[in-house]
């Protein structure tokens, strides 16, 4: 392909256009390249292992496009990738090991990638440098949430929804210090809520619904001051809503239906809803 001859290329972005030819296998002669961008386009493809060699990579995007076949293993061998964004592409096989390798990855997107399967991909917990995590919709084997997870403290987001998540949250959420956002959506979580998620002082969303979670909601989500969206909807929590929610400067989503919870709500959060907060009991 003559797209091999342009070798001082450093950003190739073909974003949003009707593009249904494959990636090339020359792309991987792009050797300057620091930001690849096919997503949102008709092609039905492969990623070529060629794009093992493009060693200045730093973001590719191959997000909504009809990809067929696993990521290759070659992955790996891209050193300064930072941004790894495959939504909605349509993988299959299972997540190599070798990702691991590509240290310097601070954010990977995969969502609604049904065809991925085999176990959680515990080598992604390797890269120190990740800030970002996004894995919804993965068909992988119900597993306990890997423990080295609460390891990586430079988290900022972190959603694995839809992933045989299994066991309870482990205390040692504690580390994760920085996380803003953080979803478990539609696992297979049980056991309590961890009071220590009253620690995680940067949090502006908590997302639990529709695990097992059992216990009561803890009173220390009250000390979450940039909390704005709170979802505990369907799982088997008991007792009364904790007043220190309504308390809560920021909030303005509640979620806390399909629960056998007890008692009264909280004045502060009925007030909340009269005043145009989204609050579901």
């Amino acid at each position: 392909s003559e797209i091999g001859f342009l070798t001082d290329l450093t950003t190739l972005s073909l974003r949003k256009n009707l593009i249904e030819r494959g990636i090339p296998s020359s792309i991987g002669a792009l050797s300057k390249l620091t930001m690849l961008d096919f997503s949102i386009n008709d092609l039905s493809s492969t990623i070529p292992t060629e794009i093992g060699k493009i060693q200045e990579l730093r973001e590719l995007h191959l997000s909504q496009v009809l990809l067929t076949g696993p990521l290759p293993s070659e992955i790996g061998n891209l050193q300064r990738l930072e941004v790894l964004s495959l939504l909605g592409a349509q993988l299959s096989g299972t997540l190599p090991s070798e990702i691991g390798a590509a240290t310097s990855l601070r954010m990977i997107d995969f969502l609604f990638q049904l065809g991925v399967s085999g176990t959680f991909p515990t080598e992604i917990l390797k890269l120190e440098n990740l800030e970002h995590l996004n894995m919804i919709n993965l068909d992988f084997v119900p597993g306990p949430i890997p423990e080295d997870l609460f390891q990586r403290t430079n988290l900022r987001v972190l959603y694995l929804g839809v992933v045989g998540l299994s066991g309870t949250l482990s205390t040692s959420i504690s580390n994760l210090t920085k996380l803003e956002k953080l979803a478990f959506s539609s696992n297979q979580l049980s056991g309590t809520l961890p009071t220590e998620l009253g620690t995680l002082t940067e949090l502006a969303e908590l997302s639990l619904p529709d695990n097992s979670l059992t216990g009561t909601i803890p009173s220390e989500l009250g000390q979450l001051t940039s909390l704005s969206r709170l979802l505990l909807r369907d799982n088997e929590l008991m007792g009364t809503i904790p007043s220190e929610l309504g308390s809560l400067p920021a909030l303005n989503e509640l979620d806390v239906a399909l629960n056998p919870l007890t008692g009264t709500v909280p004045s502060d959060i009925c007030l909340r809803r009269d005043s145009g907060s989204k609050v579901s009991l």
